[in-house]
C-alpha cells in the first residue's frame, strides 16, 4: 500500500516493525492518543502484545475506560493512585490477567475484585476494604497494606494518629482479624507490609508464612510480643524484619540483612545478640530506641558489619561518634542523626562517606551554611527539620534544602 507525497511521489506506508519502533518512545497517553489519529499505528498498537502492559497513573484519567478497553487481555501490571470503585470495576471487567496491583494510596476504594490470580498488591492507605484481602491472596506473593507513609497515611495529609483511630473502630464494628486469615489464604507470601495495626491481631499465625523473606509490623503494640517474635525468627527465609515502635526488646532475631528496631525497648545487651547472629546485616534502624544511647556505636563498630544504612537518630551524637561511623562503615548510603549534638566541623566529615546519599539531620545545633552546602553537594535527600542556625539561613540554600527533600 503507498500514498502520494507532498511531491507527488508515490511513497509505501511505514512497516509494522517501523510504527513498533516509534510507539515504543511513547507512554501510554502517547499511544491512545497516536492511536486515534493514525489508522496504521492504530493496527499496530492492536495487533502487537508488548504495548499497554503496563499502565500507571496517579489519578483515574477521564479516558480511562477507553484506555482500559485497548489494553484489554494484554494488561498485566497496572499502578493507580486514588482509585474508586467504578474505575477498579471495569479494570476486573477488561484486564482478565492482571498480575501486579499497585492502588496506594485510594481512600475512597471500598471494593477489591476476587477475579484475578494477583501475584502483588499494594493497598496502603486503602482503609476500607481489608476484609476483602483474605479473597485475593492465595496466589500473592507481596502484600502491603496499612497506612501509605507515617508522615501521610492516606495521602490525603491527615495525621497517624487520625488514621489510626479510623481503622481501630473498624475493627471494632467486626472485630476482623485480617492478620490471621491472611496468614491462612496467603500461604506463598514472600513480602509482607501491615503497617500502623495498633489494635489486637493474630499476629502468631504468621509463623506459618514457611516463605516468608521480608515482613513489616510497624506500630504493632497489641499482638507482637517477644514471644510472636521468637517464633517467626524460626522462618527460614527471613532476611528483613521491621519492629518499629512494637513494645519488643528480643534476642532471637538471627541470619538479617535489614532490622529496624527504632523507638522499640531494643536493650544494648539484645542488640549484642542479635547483630552477632546476624554479620551481614546492612540495613540497621535503632533510632529513638529508649534504652540504647551513643555507646552502642563501639560494639557495633567491633562486628564489622557492611552497613549501607545505620539510624541512630536521638543519641546525642558527637563529633567523634561521627568519625567512628565513616571509618566503620565507609560504604554507608543512609544515615539518620537527628538531634545529634555535633559541631559543623564535625558533621563535615561525613563529606568522606562518598556513597552517602540520603541524610537525616533534623534538630542539630548551632548548624553552619557552609557545610550543608558541601553536603548538598553530596546527597540526594537531606532533612534538615527544627535546626537551630548559628546564623540565619539564606534563601538561596532554604530553597535547595527545600528540593533535596
Amino acid at each position: 500500500m503507498a500514498r502520494e507525497s507532498l511531491h507527488g511521489d508515490s511513497v509505501p506506508s511505514p512497516t509494522f516493525e517501523w510504527n513498533q519502533l516509534v510507539l515504543e518512545f511513547g507512554n501510554p497517553v502517547d499511544i491512545l492518543m497516536w492511536r486515534q489519529i493514525s489508522r496504521s499505528w492504530c493496527r499496530t498498537v492492536c495487533d502487537s502484545p508488548d504495548f499497554l502492559r503496563h499502565l500507571c497513573f496517579q489519578h483515574v484519567p477521564a479516558y480511562s475506560a477507553t484506555l482500559l478497553h485497548v489494553t484489554g487481555k494484554r494488561l498485566v501490571r497496572l499502578t493507580c493512585s486514588f482509585a474508586d470503585d467504578e474505575f477498579l470495576q471495569t479494570c476486573a471487567n477488561t484486564a482478565p490477567h492482571l498480575r501486579d496491583l499497585c492502588l496506594a494510596p485510594s481512600p475512597e476504594l471500598t471494593i477489591l475484585p476476587t477475579t484475578w490470580t494477583l501475584q502483588t498488591l499494594d493497598v496502603r492507605g486503602c482503609l476500607m476494604i481489608f476484609q476483602d484481602l483474605p479473597f485475593v491472596c492465595t496466589s500473592l506473593r507481596h502484600l502491603k497494606f496499612g497506612y501509605l507513609q507515617e508522615q501521610n497515611p492516606d495521602g490525603m495529609h491527615c495525621t497517624l494518629e487520625s488514621w489510626i483511630r479510623r481503622w481501630v473502630q473498624l475493627w471494632r464494628e467486626s472485630e476482623f482479624d485480617v492478620v490471621a486469615a491472611i496468614a491462612t489464604s496467603a500461604r506463598h507470601l514472600v513480602e509482607l507490609h501491615v503497617n500502623g495495626h495498633v489494635h489486637p491481631a493474630s499476629f502468631g499465625a504468621l509463623a506459618n508464612l514457611t516463605e516468608l523473606a521480608i515482613l513489616h509490623l510497624p506500630y504493632a503494640v497489641h499482638g507482637v510480643s517477644d514471644d510472636i517474635v521468637a517464633a517467626i525468627s524460626l522462618l527460614p527465609r527471613l532476611n528483613t524484619v521491621n519492629l518499629r515502635a512494637c513494645k519488643v526488646n528480643t534476642s532471637q532475631l538471627r541470619n538479617l540483612q535489614g532490622l529496624n528496631m527504632s523507638c522499640t525497648k531494643f536493650t544494648a545487651s539484645n542488640l549484642a545478640r542479635v547483630v552477632a547472629q546476624c554479620p551481614k546485616l546492612r540495613v540497621l534502624d535503632l533510632c529513638y530506641a529508649e534504652m540504647l544511647d551513643r555507646t552502642v556505636l563501639a560494639q557495633l563498630a567491633e562486628q564489622r558489619l557492611p552497613l549501607e544504612m545505620l539510624g541512630i537518630g536521638g543519641f546525642g551524637l558527637l563529633d567523634e561518634d561521627l568519625s567512628l561511623i565513616a571509618q566503620s562503615w565507609p560504604g554507608l548510603r543512609n544515615l539518620g542523626m537527628g538531634s545529634a549534638r555535633t559541631s559543623s566541623p564535625g558533621l563535615r566529615v561525613l563529606t568522606s562517606l562518598k556513597s552517602l546519599k540520603f541524610l537525616c539531620a533534623h534538630k542539630l545545633v548551632q548548624l553552619d551554611e557552609g557545610v550543608v552546602w558541601e553536603l548538598l553537594e553530596q546527597v540526594d535527600e537531606i532533612d534538615l527539620d527544627d535546626c537551630e542556625w548559628s546564623e540565619p539561613p539564606s534563601a538561596a540554600l532554604r530553597d535547595a534544602i527545600a528540593a533535596d527533600r
